[in-house]
């Protein structure tokens, strides 16, 4: 076991993130967990009690941020508990602990209400109760606040106990008496009055990912601090002794969202087997642009068993696959790749096989055309480029997606297109796909699919649109253990089945390689057990999708 090496990566179609440890001895290695949000950064909001007026004041965001300045609702943690705002990956807390209720989505404690002369004689409770009697305190009720808008009481430091301490592992010693992340001000249930204890408490404001709908959004609640009894009623002589304040936050810029995508175009001629595109990309939500589409397009001629999408291509089914993997840049108006549709909401993207866009003939009885796009093939009689002397022509291939302007961090987008009954989501019926590769080609015409609703005309081989699906990517955290001398891998239940595990075993000197080999079993779990085999040197585990 000794100077034994694991990586653990985590990968779509490309690659997102990687984590090493080194394992030594029987110790277990440290979970992967986010860290719970302490109040770093912090900006106290002094409340204070007028023993001229007997009123509550309390001093303003702006007046401490300035004036359309707003606390960030962060993704994720630093590995010190502060707000990490420029790691937008969503944070992966420990679901066993109270704050795990943070998980899916941006958070902040920043804001905190604060009595400067707290420890003093002066503070503000005993002013209170000096003019209003024993029985007095000071409450906040939320009045209002944004959709979706969570409030979580937090105790101290990492919220969980009022000193703030941690356990041998560096994890925050939880108090169950404070309560922390129990919710205030109307979440879970909760009242929306809230005694306040005269204490600097910087409580944990979250909204869900799904209630994210556009870049640096607002979020505000108003708040009424006022003197009532030990009960939260309003003490009848200090109605006028309230005061009112707005706390505003504001989501992070969008990120970018990397997304999985299979788009189907069904082929009535070679069923069960449709031609079908399987791959990735990544969206930006505020510019609605594609980039990064690569992926694999399959020769429905060249099988007998379709595509099973919980296996992946090459699964079950014995289909050729194309590499899809040129992106092109846009050039003129006759080769733009990529573009948005703001009547059809949302941007088609193209991916090629070449490093070119040449795949139809651009001269045909009189028809010239782009050499490309679907509507200039159906011109071309859908003959190759180079027609009629096939060795000119360049064996080519792409797929040609629609991305909904919809798309977020947080869901998926299922379309569909019924061509018999020329019925469903035109930036469906839009999309094609062109096989000019010897797997495609019949004579002088290749495999095509395409919508009469849209081009005039289905594929060569009558394809046409039928499917798709986007699912943005969420990389899971891959967790490792050691128990009873077995090494322990386990990622979120909700991965089950899209994600599988691989491994490769080296040397040191070698190093990572590309002999990956899928562990077996690993497909259909979130879980694995595996024994540890001191021999092998370097062992690297990674987690894939599709």
């Amino acid at each position: 076991m000794k100077n034994q090496l694991f990586l653990f990566e985590i990968k779509t179609a490309l690659r997102i993130a990687a984590l090493a440890a080194v394992v030594s001895g029987h110790n277990a290695i440290a979970q992967t967990y986010s860290t719970p949000p302490t109040w770093s950064p912090m900006t106290m909001l002094n409340i204070s009690f007028d023993t001229n007026s007997d009123r509550l004041s309390i001093v303003s965001e702006a007046s401490r941020l300035g004036p359309g300045v707003y606390p960030a609702l962060v993704f994720n943690t630093k590995a010190n508990g502060s707000a990490d705002t420029t790691n937008t990956t969503p944070a992966h807390f420990d679901p066993s602990k109270p704050w795990s209720v943070l998980n899916g989505t941006v958070f902040s404690r920043r804001l905190g209400w604060y009595d400067p002369a707290s420890s003093s004689a002066t503070n503000v409770l005993s002013q209170v109760q000096a003019v209003y009697g024993s029985g007095a305190s000071v409450w906040i009720s939320s009045l209002s606040k944004s959709d979706g808008l969570q409030s979580y009481l937090a105790v101290g430091r990492f919220g969980v106990n009022s000193l703030g301490t941690t356990n041998a592992d560096g994890t925050p010693v939880i108090d169950a008496s404070a309560g922390g992340y129990s919710g205030i001000f109307g979440t879970a249930g909760s009242s929306t009055n809230w005694q306040w204890d005269g204490q600097m408490d910087h409580n944990v404001y979250a909204v869900a990912l799904t209630n994210l709908v556009s870049s640096n959004q607002l979020l505000s609640a108003t708040y009424k601090i006022y003197i009532g009894d030990s009960s939260g009623n309003e003490v009848a002589a200090a109605t006028g002794a309230s005061t009112t304040t707005t706390w505003t936050w504001q989501v992070p810029a969008a990120a970018l969202v990397t997304a999985t995508i299979t788009t189907t175009w069904h082929e009535p001629m070679t069923a069960p087997c449709d031609s079908v595109f399987v791959g990735s990309f990544t969206y930006d939500p505020a510019t609605h642009a594609v980039s990064n589409l690569k992926g694999v397009l399959s020769e429905s001629m060249m099988g007998s068993i379709g595509y099973d999408p919980t296996t992946g291509p090459n699964g079950t089914d014995n289909m050729s696959w194309l590499s899809l993997n040129h992106p092109l840049a846009n050039g003129d108006s006759a080769h733009t790749y990529t573009w948005h549709d703001s009547t059809l909401g949302g941007t088609f993207a193209t991916v090629f096989l070449n490093d070119n866009s040449c795949t139809f003939a651009t001269n045909f009885n009189g028809h010239t055309g782009d050499g490309w796009s679907p509507a200039s093939g159906i011109n071309a009689g859908l003959r190759y480029y180079g027609y009629p002397t096939s060795a000119s022509n360049p064996q080519n291939a792409y797929a040609l997606i629609f991305v909904p302007d919809d798309l977020s961090r947080t869901n998926t987008i299922s379309l569909t297109w019924n061509e018999v009954a020329d019925t469903g989501s035109l930036g469906l019926a839009y999309t094609a796909y062109a096989d000019y590769t010897t797997g495609g080609m019949m004579g002088s015409v290749g495999m095509t699919g395409t919508s009469a609703h849209t081009y005039g005309s289905t594929g060569s081989m009558d394809g046409a649109p039928l499917s798709q699906v986007i699912t943005v990517v969420t990389p899971p955290s891959l967790l490792v253990g050691l128990s009873n001398g077995l090494l322990q891998l386990t990622w979120p239940a909700n991965y089950t089945g899209a994600w599988r595990l691989q491994a490769q075993t080296n040397t040191v000197a070698a190093g990572l390689g590309t002999n990956w080999v899928n562990v077996p079993n690993s497909s259909g779990t979130n879980q694995i057990s595996l024994p540890v085999d001191p021999a092998n040197q370097a062992v690297f585990f990674l987690l894939v999708h599709p």
